[in-house]
């Protein structure tokens, strides 16, 4: 958002680099957000194992090895993927399937219709928000279409306001 409001193409530059550090987190954060909602014990070495490349991967934030460039074009700011792009988004689908799957698997044993019901939200926000954040960030830039890049880290906010829902309306994790 801040990216889409800066006037000046070195701003933007800069704000276009400092998005990714949101959808970098986020799946890290997914993985024990699911940990936690079965009550899995995780060591702490796993957990640092589970963290490092998400550390690794904000620290070249800075870099151009995720957003190469800005081009001013008629309708806007074009942001143009660096080189390590595909790295981020192999991490970011495998914590994202290993999340589901863990989802997955765990609902299956539970019996309790409520929260089979919060899984089920739960799994589907996350799979419709994911689905949209990728191909507006990740696959239409690829075909040469940028246009709408912004709206791949605005996704991210709308899928806070999700976990948000879930939590005071339905529920989930036992929150009230």
């Amino acid at each position: 958002i801040m990216a889409d409001t800066q006037i000046f193409q070195v701003d933007y530059f800069f704000w276009s680099k400092m998005t990714m550090i949101g959808p970098i987190i986020i799946p890290l954060f997914f993985i024990f957000l699911t940990l936690s909602f079965f009550n899995i014990k995780v060591k702490r070495l796993n957990k640092v194992l589970l963290s490092f490349p998400t550390l690794i991967l904000l620290f070249l934030v800075p870099t151009e090895l995720y957003v190469k460039s800005v081009e001013m074009k008629a309708w806007g700011p074009e942001t143009l993927h660096g080189n390590f792009m595909w790295v981020f988004n192999l991490y970011f689908i495998s914590y994202f399937i290993l999340s589901l799957l863990i989802l997955v698997k765990r609902s299956k044993a539970i019996e309790n219709k409520i929260q089979k019901l919060q899984i089920k939200y739960l799994f589907v926000s996350i799979l419709a928000i994911t689905f949209f954040g990728m191909l507006f960030s990740d696959v239409l830039p690829i075909f040469g279409i940028s246009r709408f890049i912004m709206y791949g880290p605005a996704l991210s906010i709308i899928l806070t306001l999700t976990i948000a829902l879930l939590i005071l309306k339905h529920r989930l994790f036992d929150i009230k």
